[in-house]
């Protein structure tokens, strides 16, 4: 599936202005750039490729490492000798219809670290573009279980609904 900048924007949690300038500095080229418009588009392969980049620049990886990373990266393996940390699985419920107060929202339950929303938002735009194109914004984020007042906690438990906005 191909995503407009903007969505692509929302599933990686990496804004549109740091999508361009990965563009510019070649860590993430956009699958196509529309000749008329300049518009960007992004395949969903590439959604890894752009968290692994993402989440190198949160642990302090700067842009000439994180080049050379993905020039030699070849599998997971790979990139986790580089950082010496695994990344924790989350669940992936499905997604259903709400309705609220004067809208109707598509919405899914994320457990995992907030980080790692952007998956609860590449399945809930999935769906939307699959089952009810158009969208209202902003979306909604609904913290059922997260860091308490002094401890943390454990982020790979915390409970997150995400509700997007459908025409």
């Amino acid at each position: 599936m191909k995503y407009r900048i903007g969505d692509f924007a929302i599933i990686t949690r990496l804004s549109v202005k740091t999508l361009r300038y990965y563009h510019e500095e070649g860590l993430l080229e956009p699958s196509r750039i529309a000749f008329d418009t300049g518009y960007r588009y992004y395949d969903g392969e590439l959604i890894y490729i752009a968290r692994i980049i993402g989440t190198l620049r949160q642990w302090g990886f700067s842009i000439r490492e994180i080049r050379e990373i993905l020039h030699d990266y070849s599998d997971d393996s790979d990139l986790i000798e580089i950082v010496k940390k695994k990344r924790a699985e989350i669940s992936h419920p499905d997604v259903e219809y709400k309705v609220l107060p004067a809208c109707k929202v598509v919405s899914t339950i994320h457990v995992g670290p907030y980080d790692e929303l952007g998956r609860a938002y590449q399945r809930l735009i999935d769906y939307r573009n699959e089952h009810s194109p158009g969208s209202k914004d902003p979306c909604r984020e609904i913290y059922i279980k997260g860091p308490g007042m002094i401890f943390r906690g454990n982020p790979s438990k915390y409970v997150t609904e995400v509700q997007m906005p459908v025409v």
